[in-house]
C-alpha cells in the first residue's frame, strides 16, 4: 500500500504535507469502517476517533501518532452543499471573536463540537510529546475546518497548519481579517481551476481568507498574482470546451471540485528528489 510522508513541524506551504492532507481528506469519503485501518497502514496514524451527526451529515475524525494530530472534516455532495445556501442558512451571525460567519456551517460544526473539543483537549493534555495539530477538509469540510480553527485559536490552542481544498467562503471581511492575523503563514486554501464551490457564498457579504494556492487548467500552481492566472485559465477553459474534441479532456467547474483532481495536481507540482548518484546512472544507461 502507498505510504505518505508528513512533516508535523513544517512551516509555510509544504506540498508534501498538502498531498498527505489531501489524501486524508479524500479518505473521509470512504465507508466509516474502512477509515481507521487505512489511516494506520497508509498514513501511520494509529489512534482514531470519529464524530458524526446524522441529521446534517457532519463527520470529523481525529487521527494521531507520536508527532501529530490530524483533525479532518468530511465534505458533502454538491447537491447537498447547495442546500446550505438557501432557506436562510447563509445568514451571517457573529463569530466567536470578530466578524460574522455562515449560520448553517456554524450550526453543523456545533452539533459535534463539545465532544470533539473535549477529545482533542484530552489528547493534547495527555500526550507525553508536544504533538502538532493539523486541520484539513475538502468542500464543506474545508469550511468546517476554518471555523474549527477559529474556535480553537480563540481558546488559545495552537494550530500548526490548516490546508483546505475546494472550500467555500465562510465569513465576512472582518472575520477574514481576524483569521488572517491569527493564521498568516499557517493556513493555505487550494483552488482547482474552475471549481465552482470556492466561488460561493458570494461577496460582498462573504470573503475568502488569504494564502490561496491556485491550479490552472494545466495543473500549474500559483501562489501570487492569482486573479490574473484565474482569468487566463478560465479564458482557455472556455475556448477548449467549445471544441467537441477537447470537451472530454477539460473538466467542468463541477468536475474541478472533485478531490481526485486536487490530489493529481498537487502530486505533479512536487519536485522529483535529486538523483543521489547521477554519474553512475549516466554511465550505466
Amino acid at each position: 500500500m502507498a505510504q505518505f510522508n508528513f512533516n508535523s513541524s513544517a512551516q509555510g506551504l509544504d506540498l508534501t504535507n498538502a498531498l498527505f492532507l489531501a489524501q486524508v481528506s479524500n479518505l473521509a469519503y470512504q465507508p466509516l469502517v474502512q477509515i481507521p485501518d487505512q489511516l494506520k497502514t497508509q498514513f501511520g496514524l494509529s489512534q482514531y476517533k470519529q464524530f458524526y451527526y446524522e441529521p446534517t451529515d457532519t463527520l470529523a475524525f481525529l487521527a494521531s501518532n507520536d508527532t501529530a494530530i490530524i483533525l479532518t472534516f468530511r465534505g458533502t455532495e454538491l447537491t447537498v452543499l447547495r442546500d446550505w445556501f438557501v432557506d436562510g442558512k447563509d445568514e451571517l451571525i457573529p463569530s466567536v471573536e470578530k466578524g460574522h460567519i455562515h449560520r448553517g456551517f456554524n450550526e453543523a460544526l456545533g452539533f459535534i463540537w463539545n465532544d470533539l473539543f473535549k477529545s482533542l483537549s484530552d489528547l493534547i493534555n495527555g500526550a507525553d510529546n508536544n504533538l502538532k495539530l493539523w486541520i484539513t477538509g475538502h468542500s464543506l469540510g474545508g469550511a468546517l475546518a476554518v471555523l474549527a480553527v477559529d474556535r480553537l485559536t480563540a481558546q488559545h490552542m495552537d494550530v500548526q497548519g490548516l490546508y483546505t481544498y475546494g472550500q467555500p467562503r465562510v465569513g465576512d471581511q472582518d472575520f477574514v481579517n481576524n483569521f488572517n492575523e491569527k493564521m498568516g503563514g499557517l493556513a493555505f486554501r487550494f483552488v482547482n481551476d474552475g471549481d465552482i464551490v470556492p466561488q460561493v457564498p458570494y461577496p460582498p457579504g462573504y470573503a475568502h481568507a488569504d494564502a490561496e494556492a491556485f491550479f490552472d487548467n494545466k495543473g500549474t500552481l500559483y501562489t501570487s498574482d492569482i486573479f490574473l492566472h484565474e482569468i487566463i485559465s478560465i479564458s482557455e477553459d472556455v475556448a477548449l470546451r467549445s471544441l467537441e474534441t477537447a470537451t472530454s479532456k477539460n473538466p467542468t467547474g463541477v468536475e474541478d471540485h472533485f478531490m481526485d483532481y486536487y490530489i493529481q495536481k498537487i502530486s505533479q507540482n512536487i519536485p522529483e528528489p535529486p538523483d543521489p548518484d547521477p554519474f553512475h546512472r549516466y554511465i550505466n544507461s
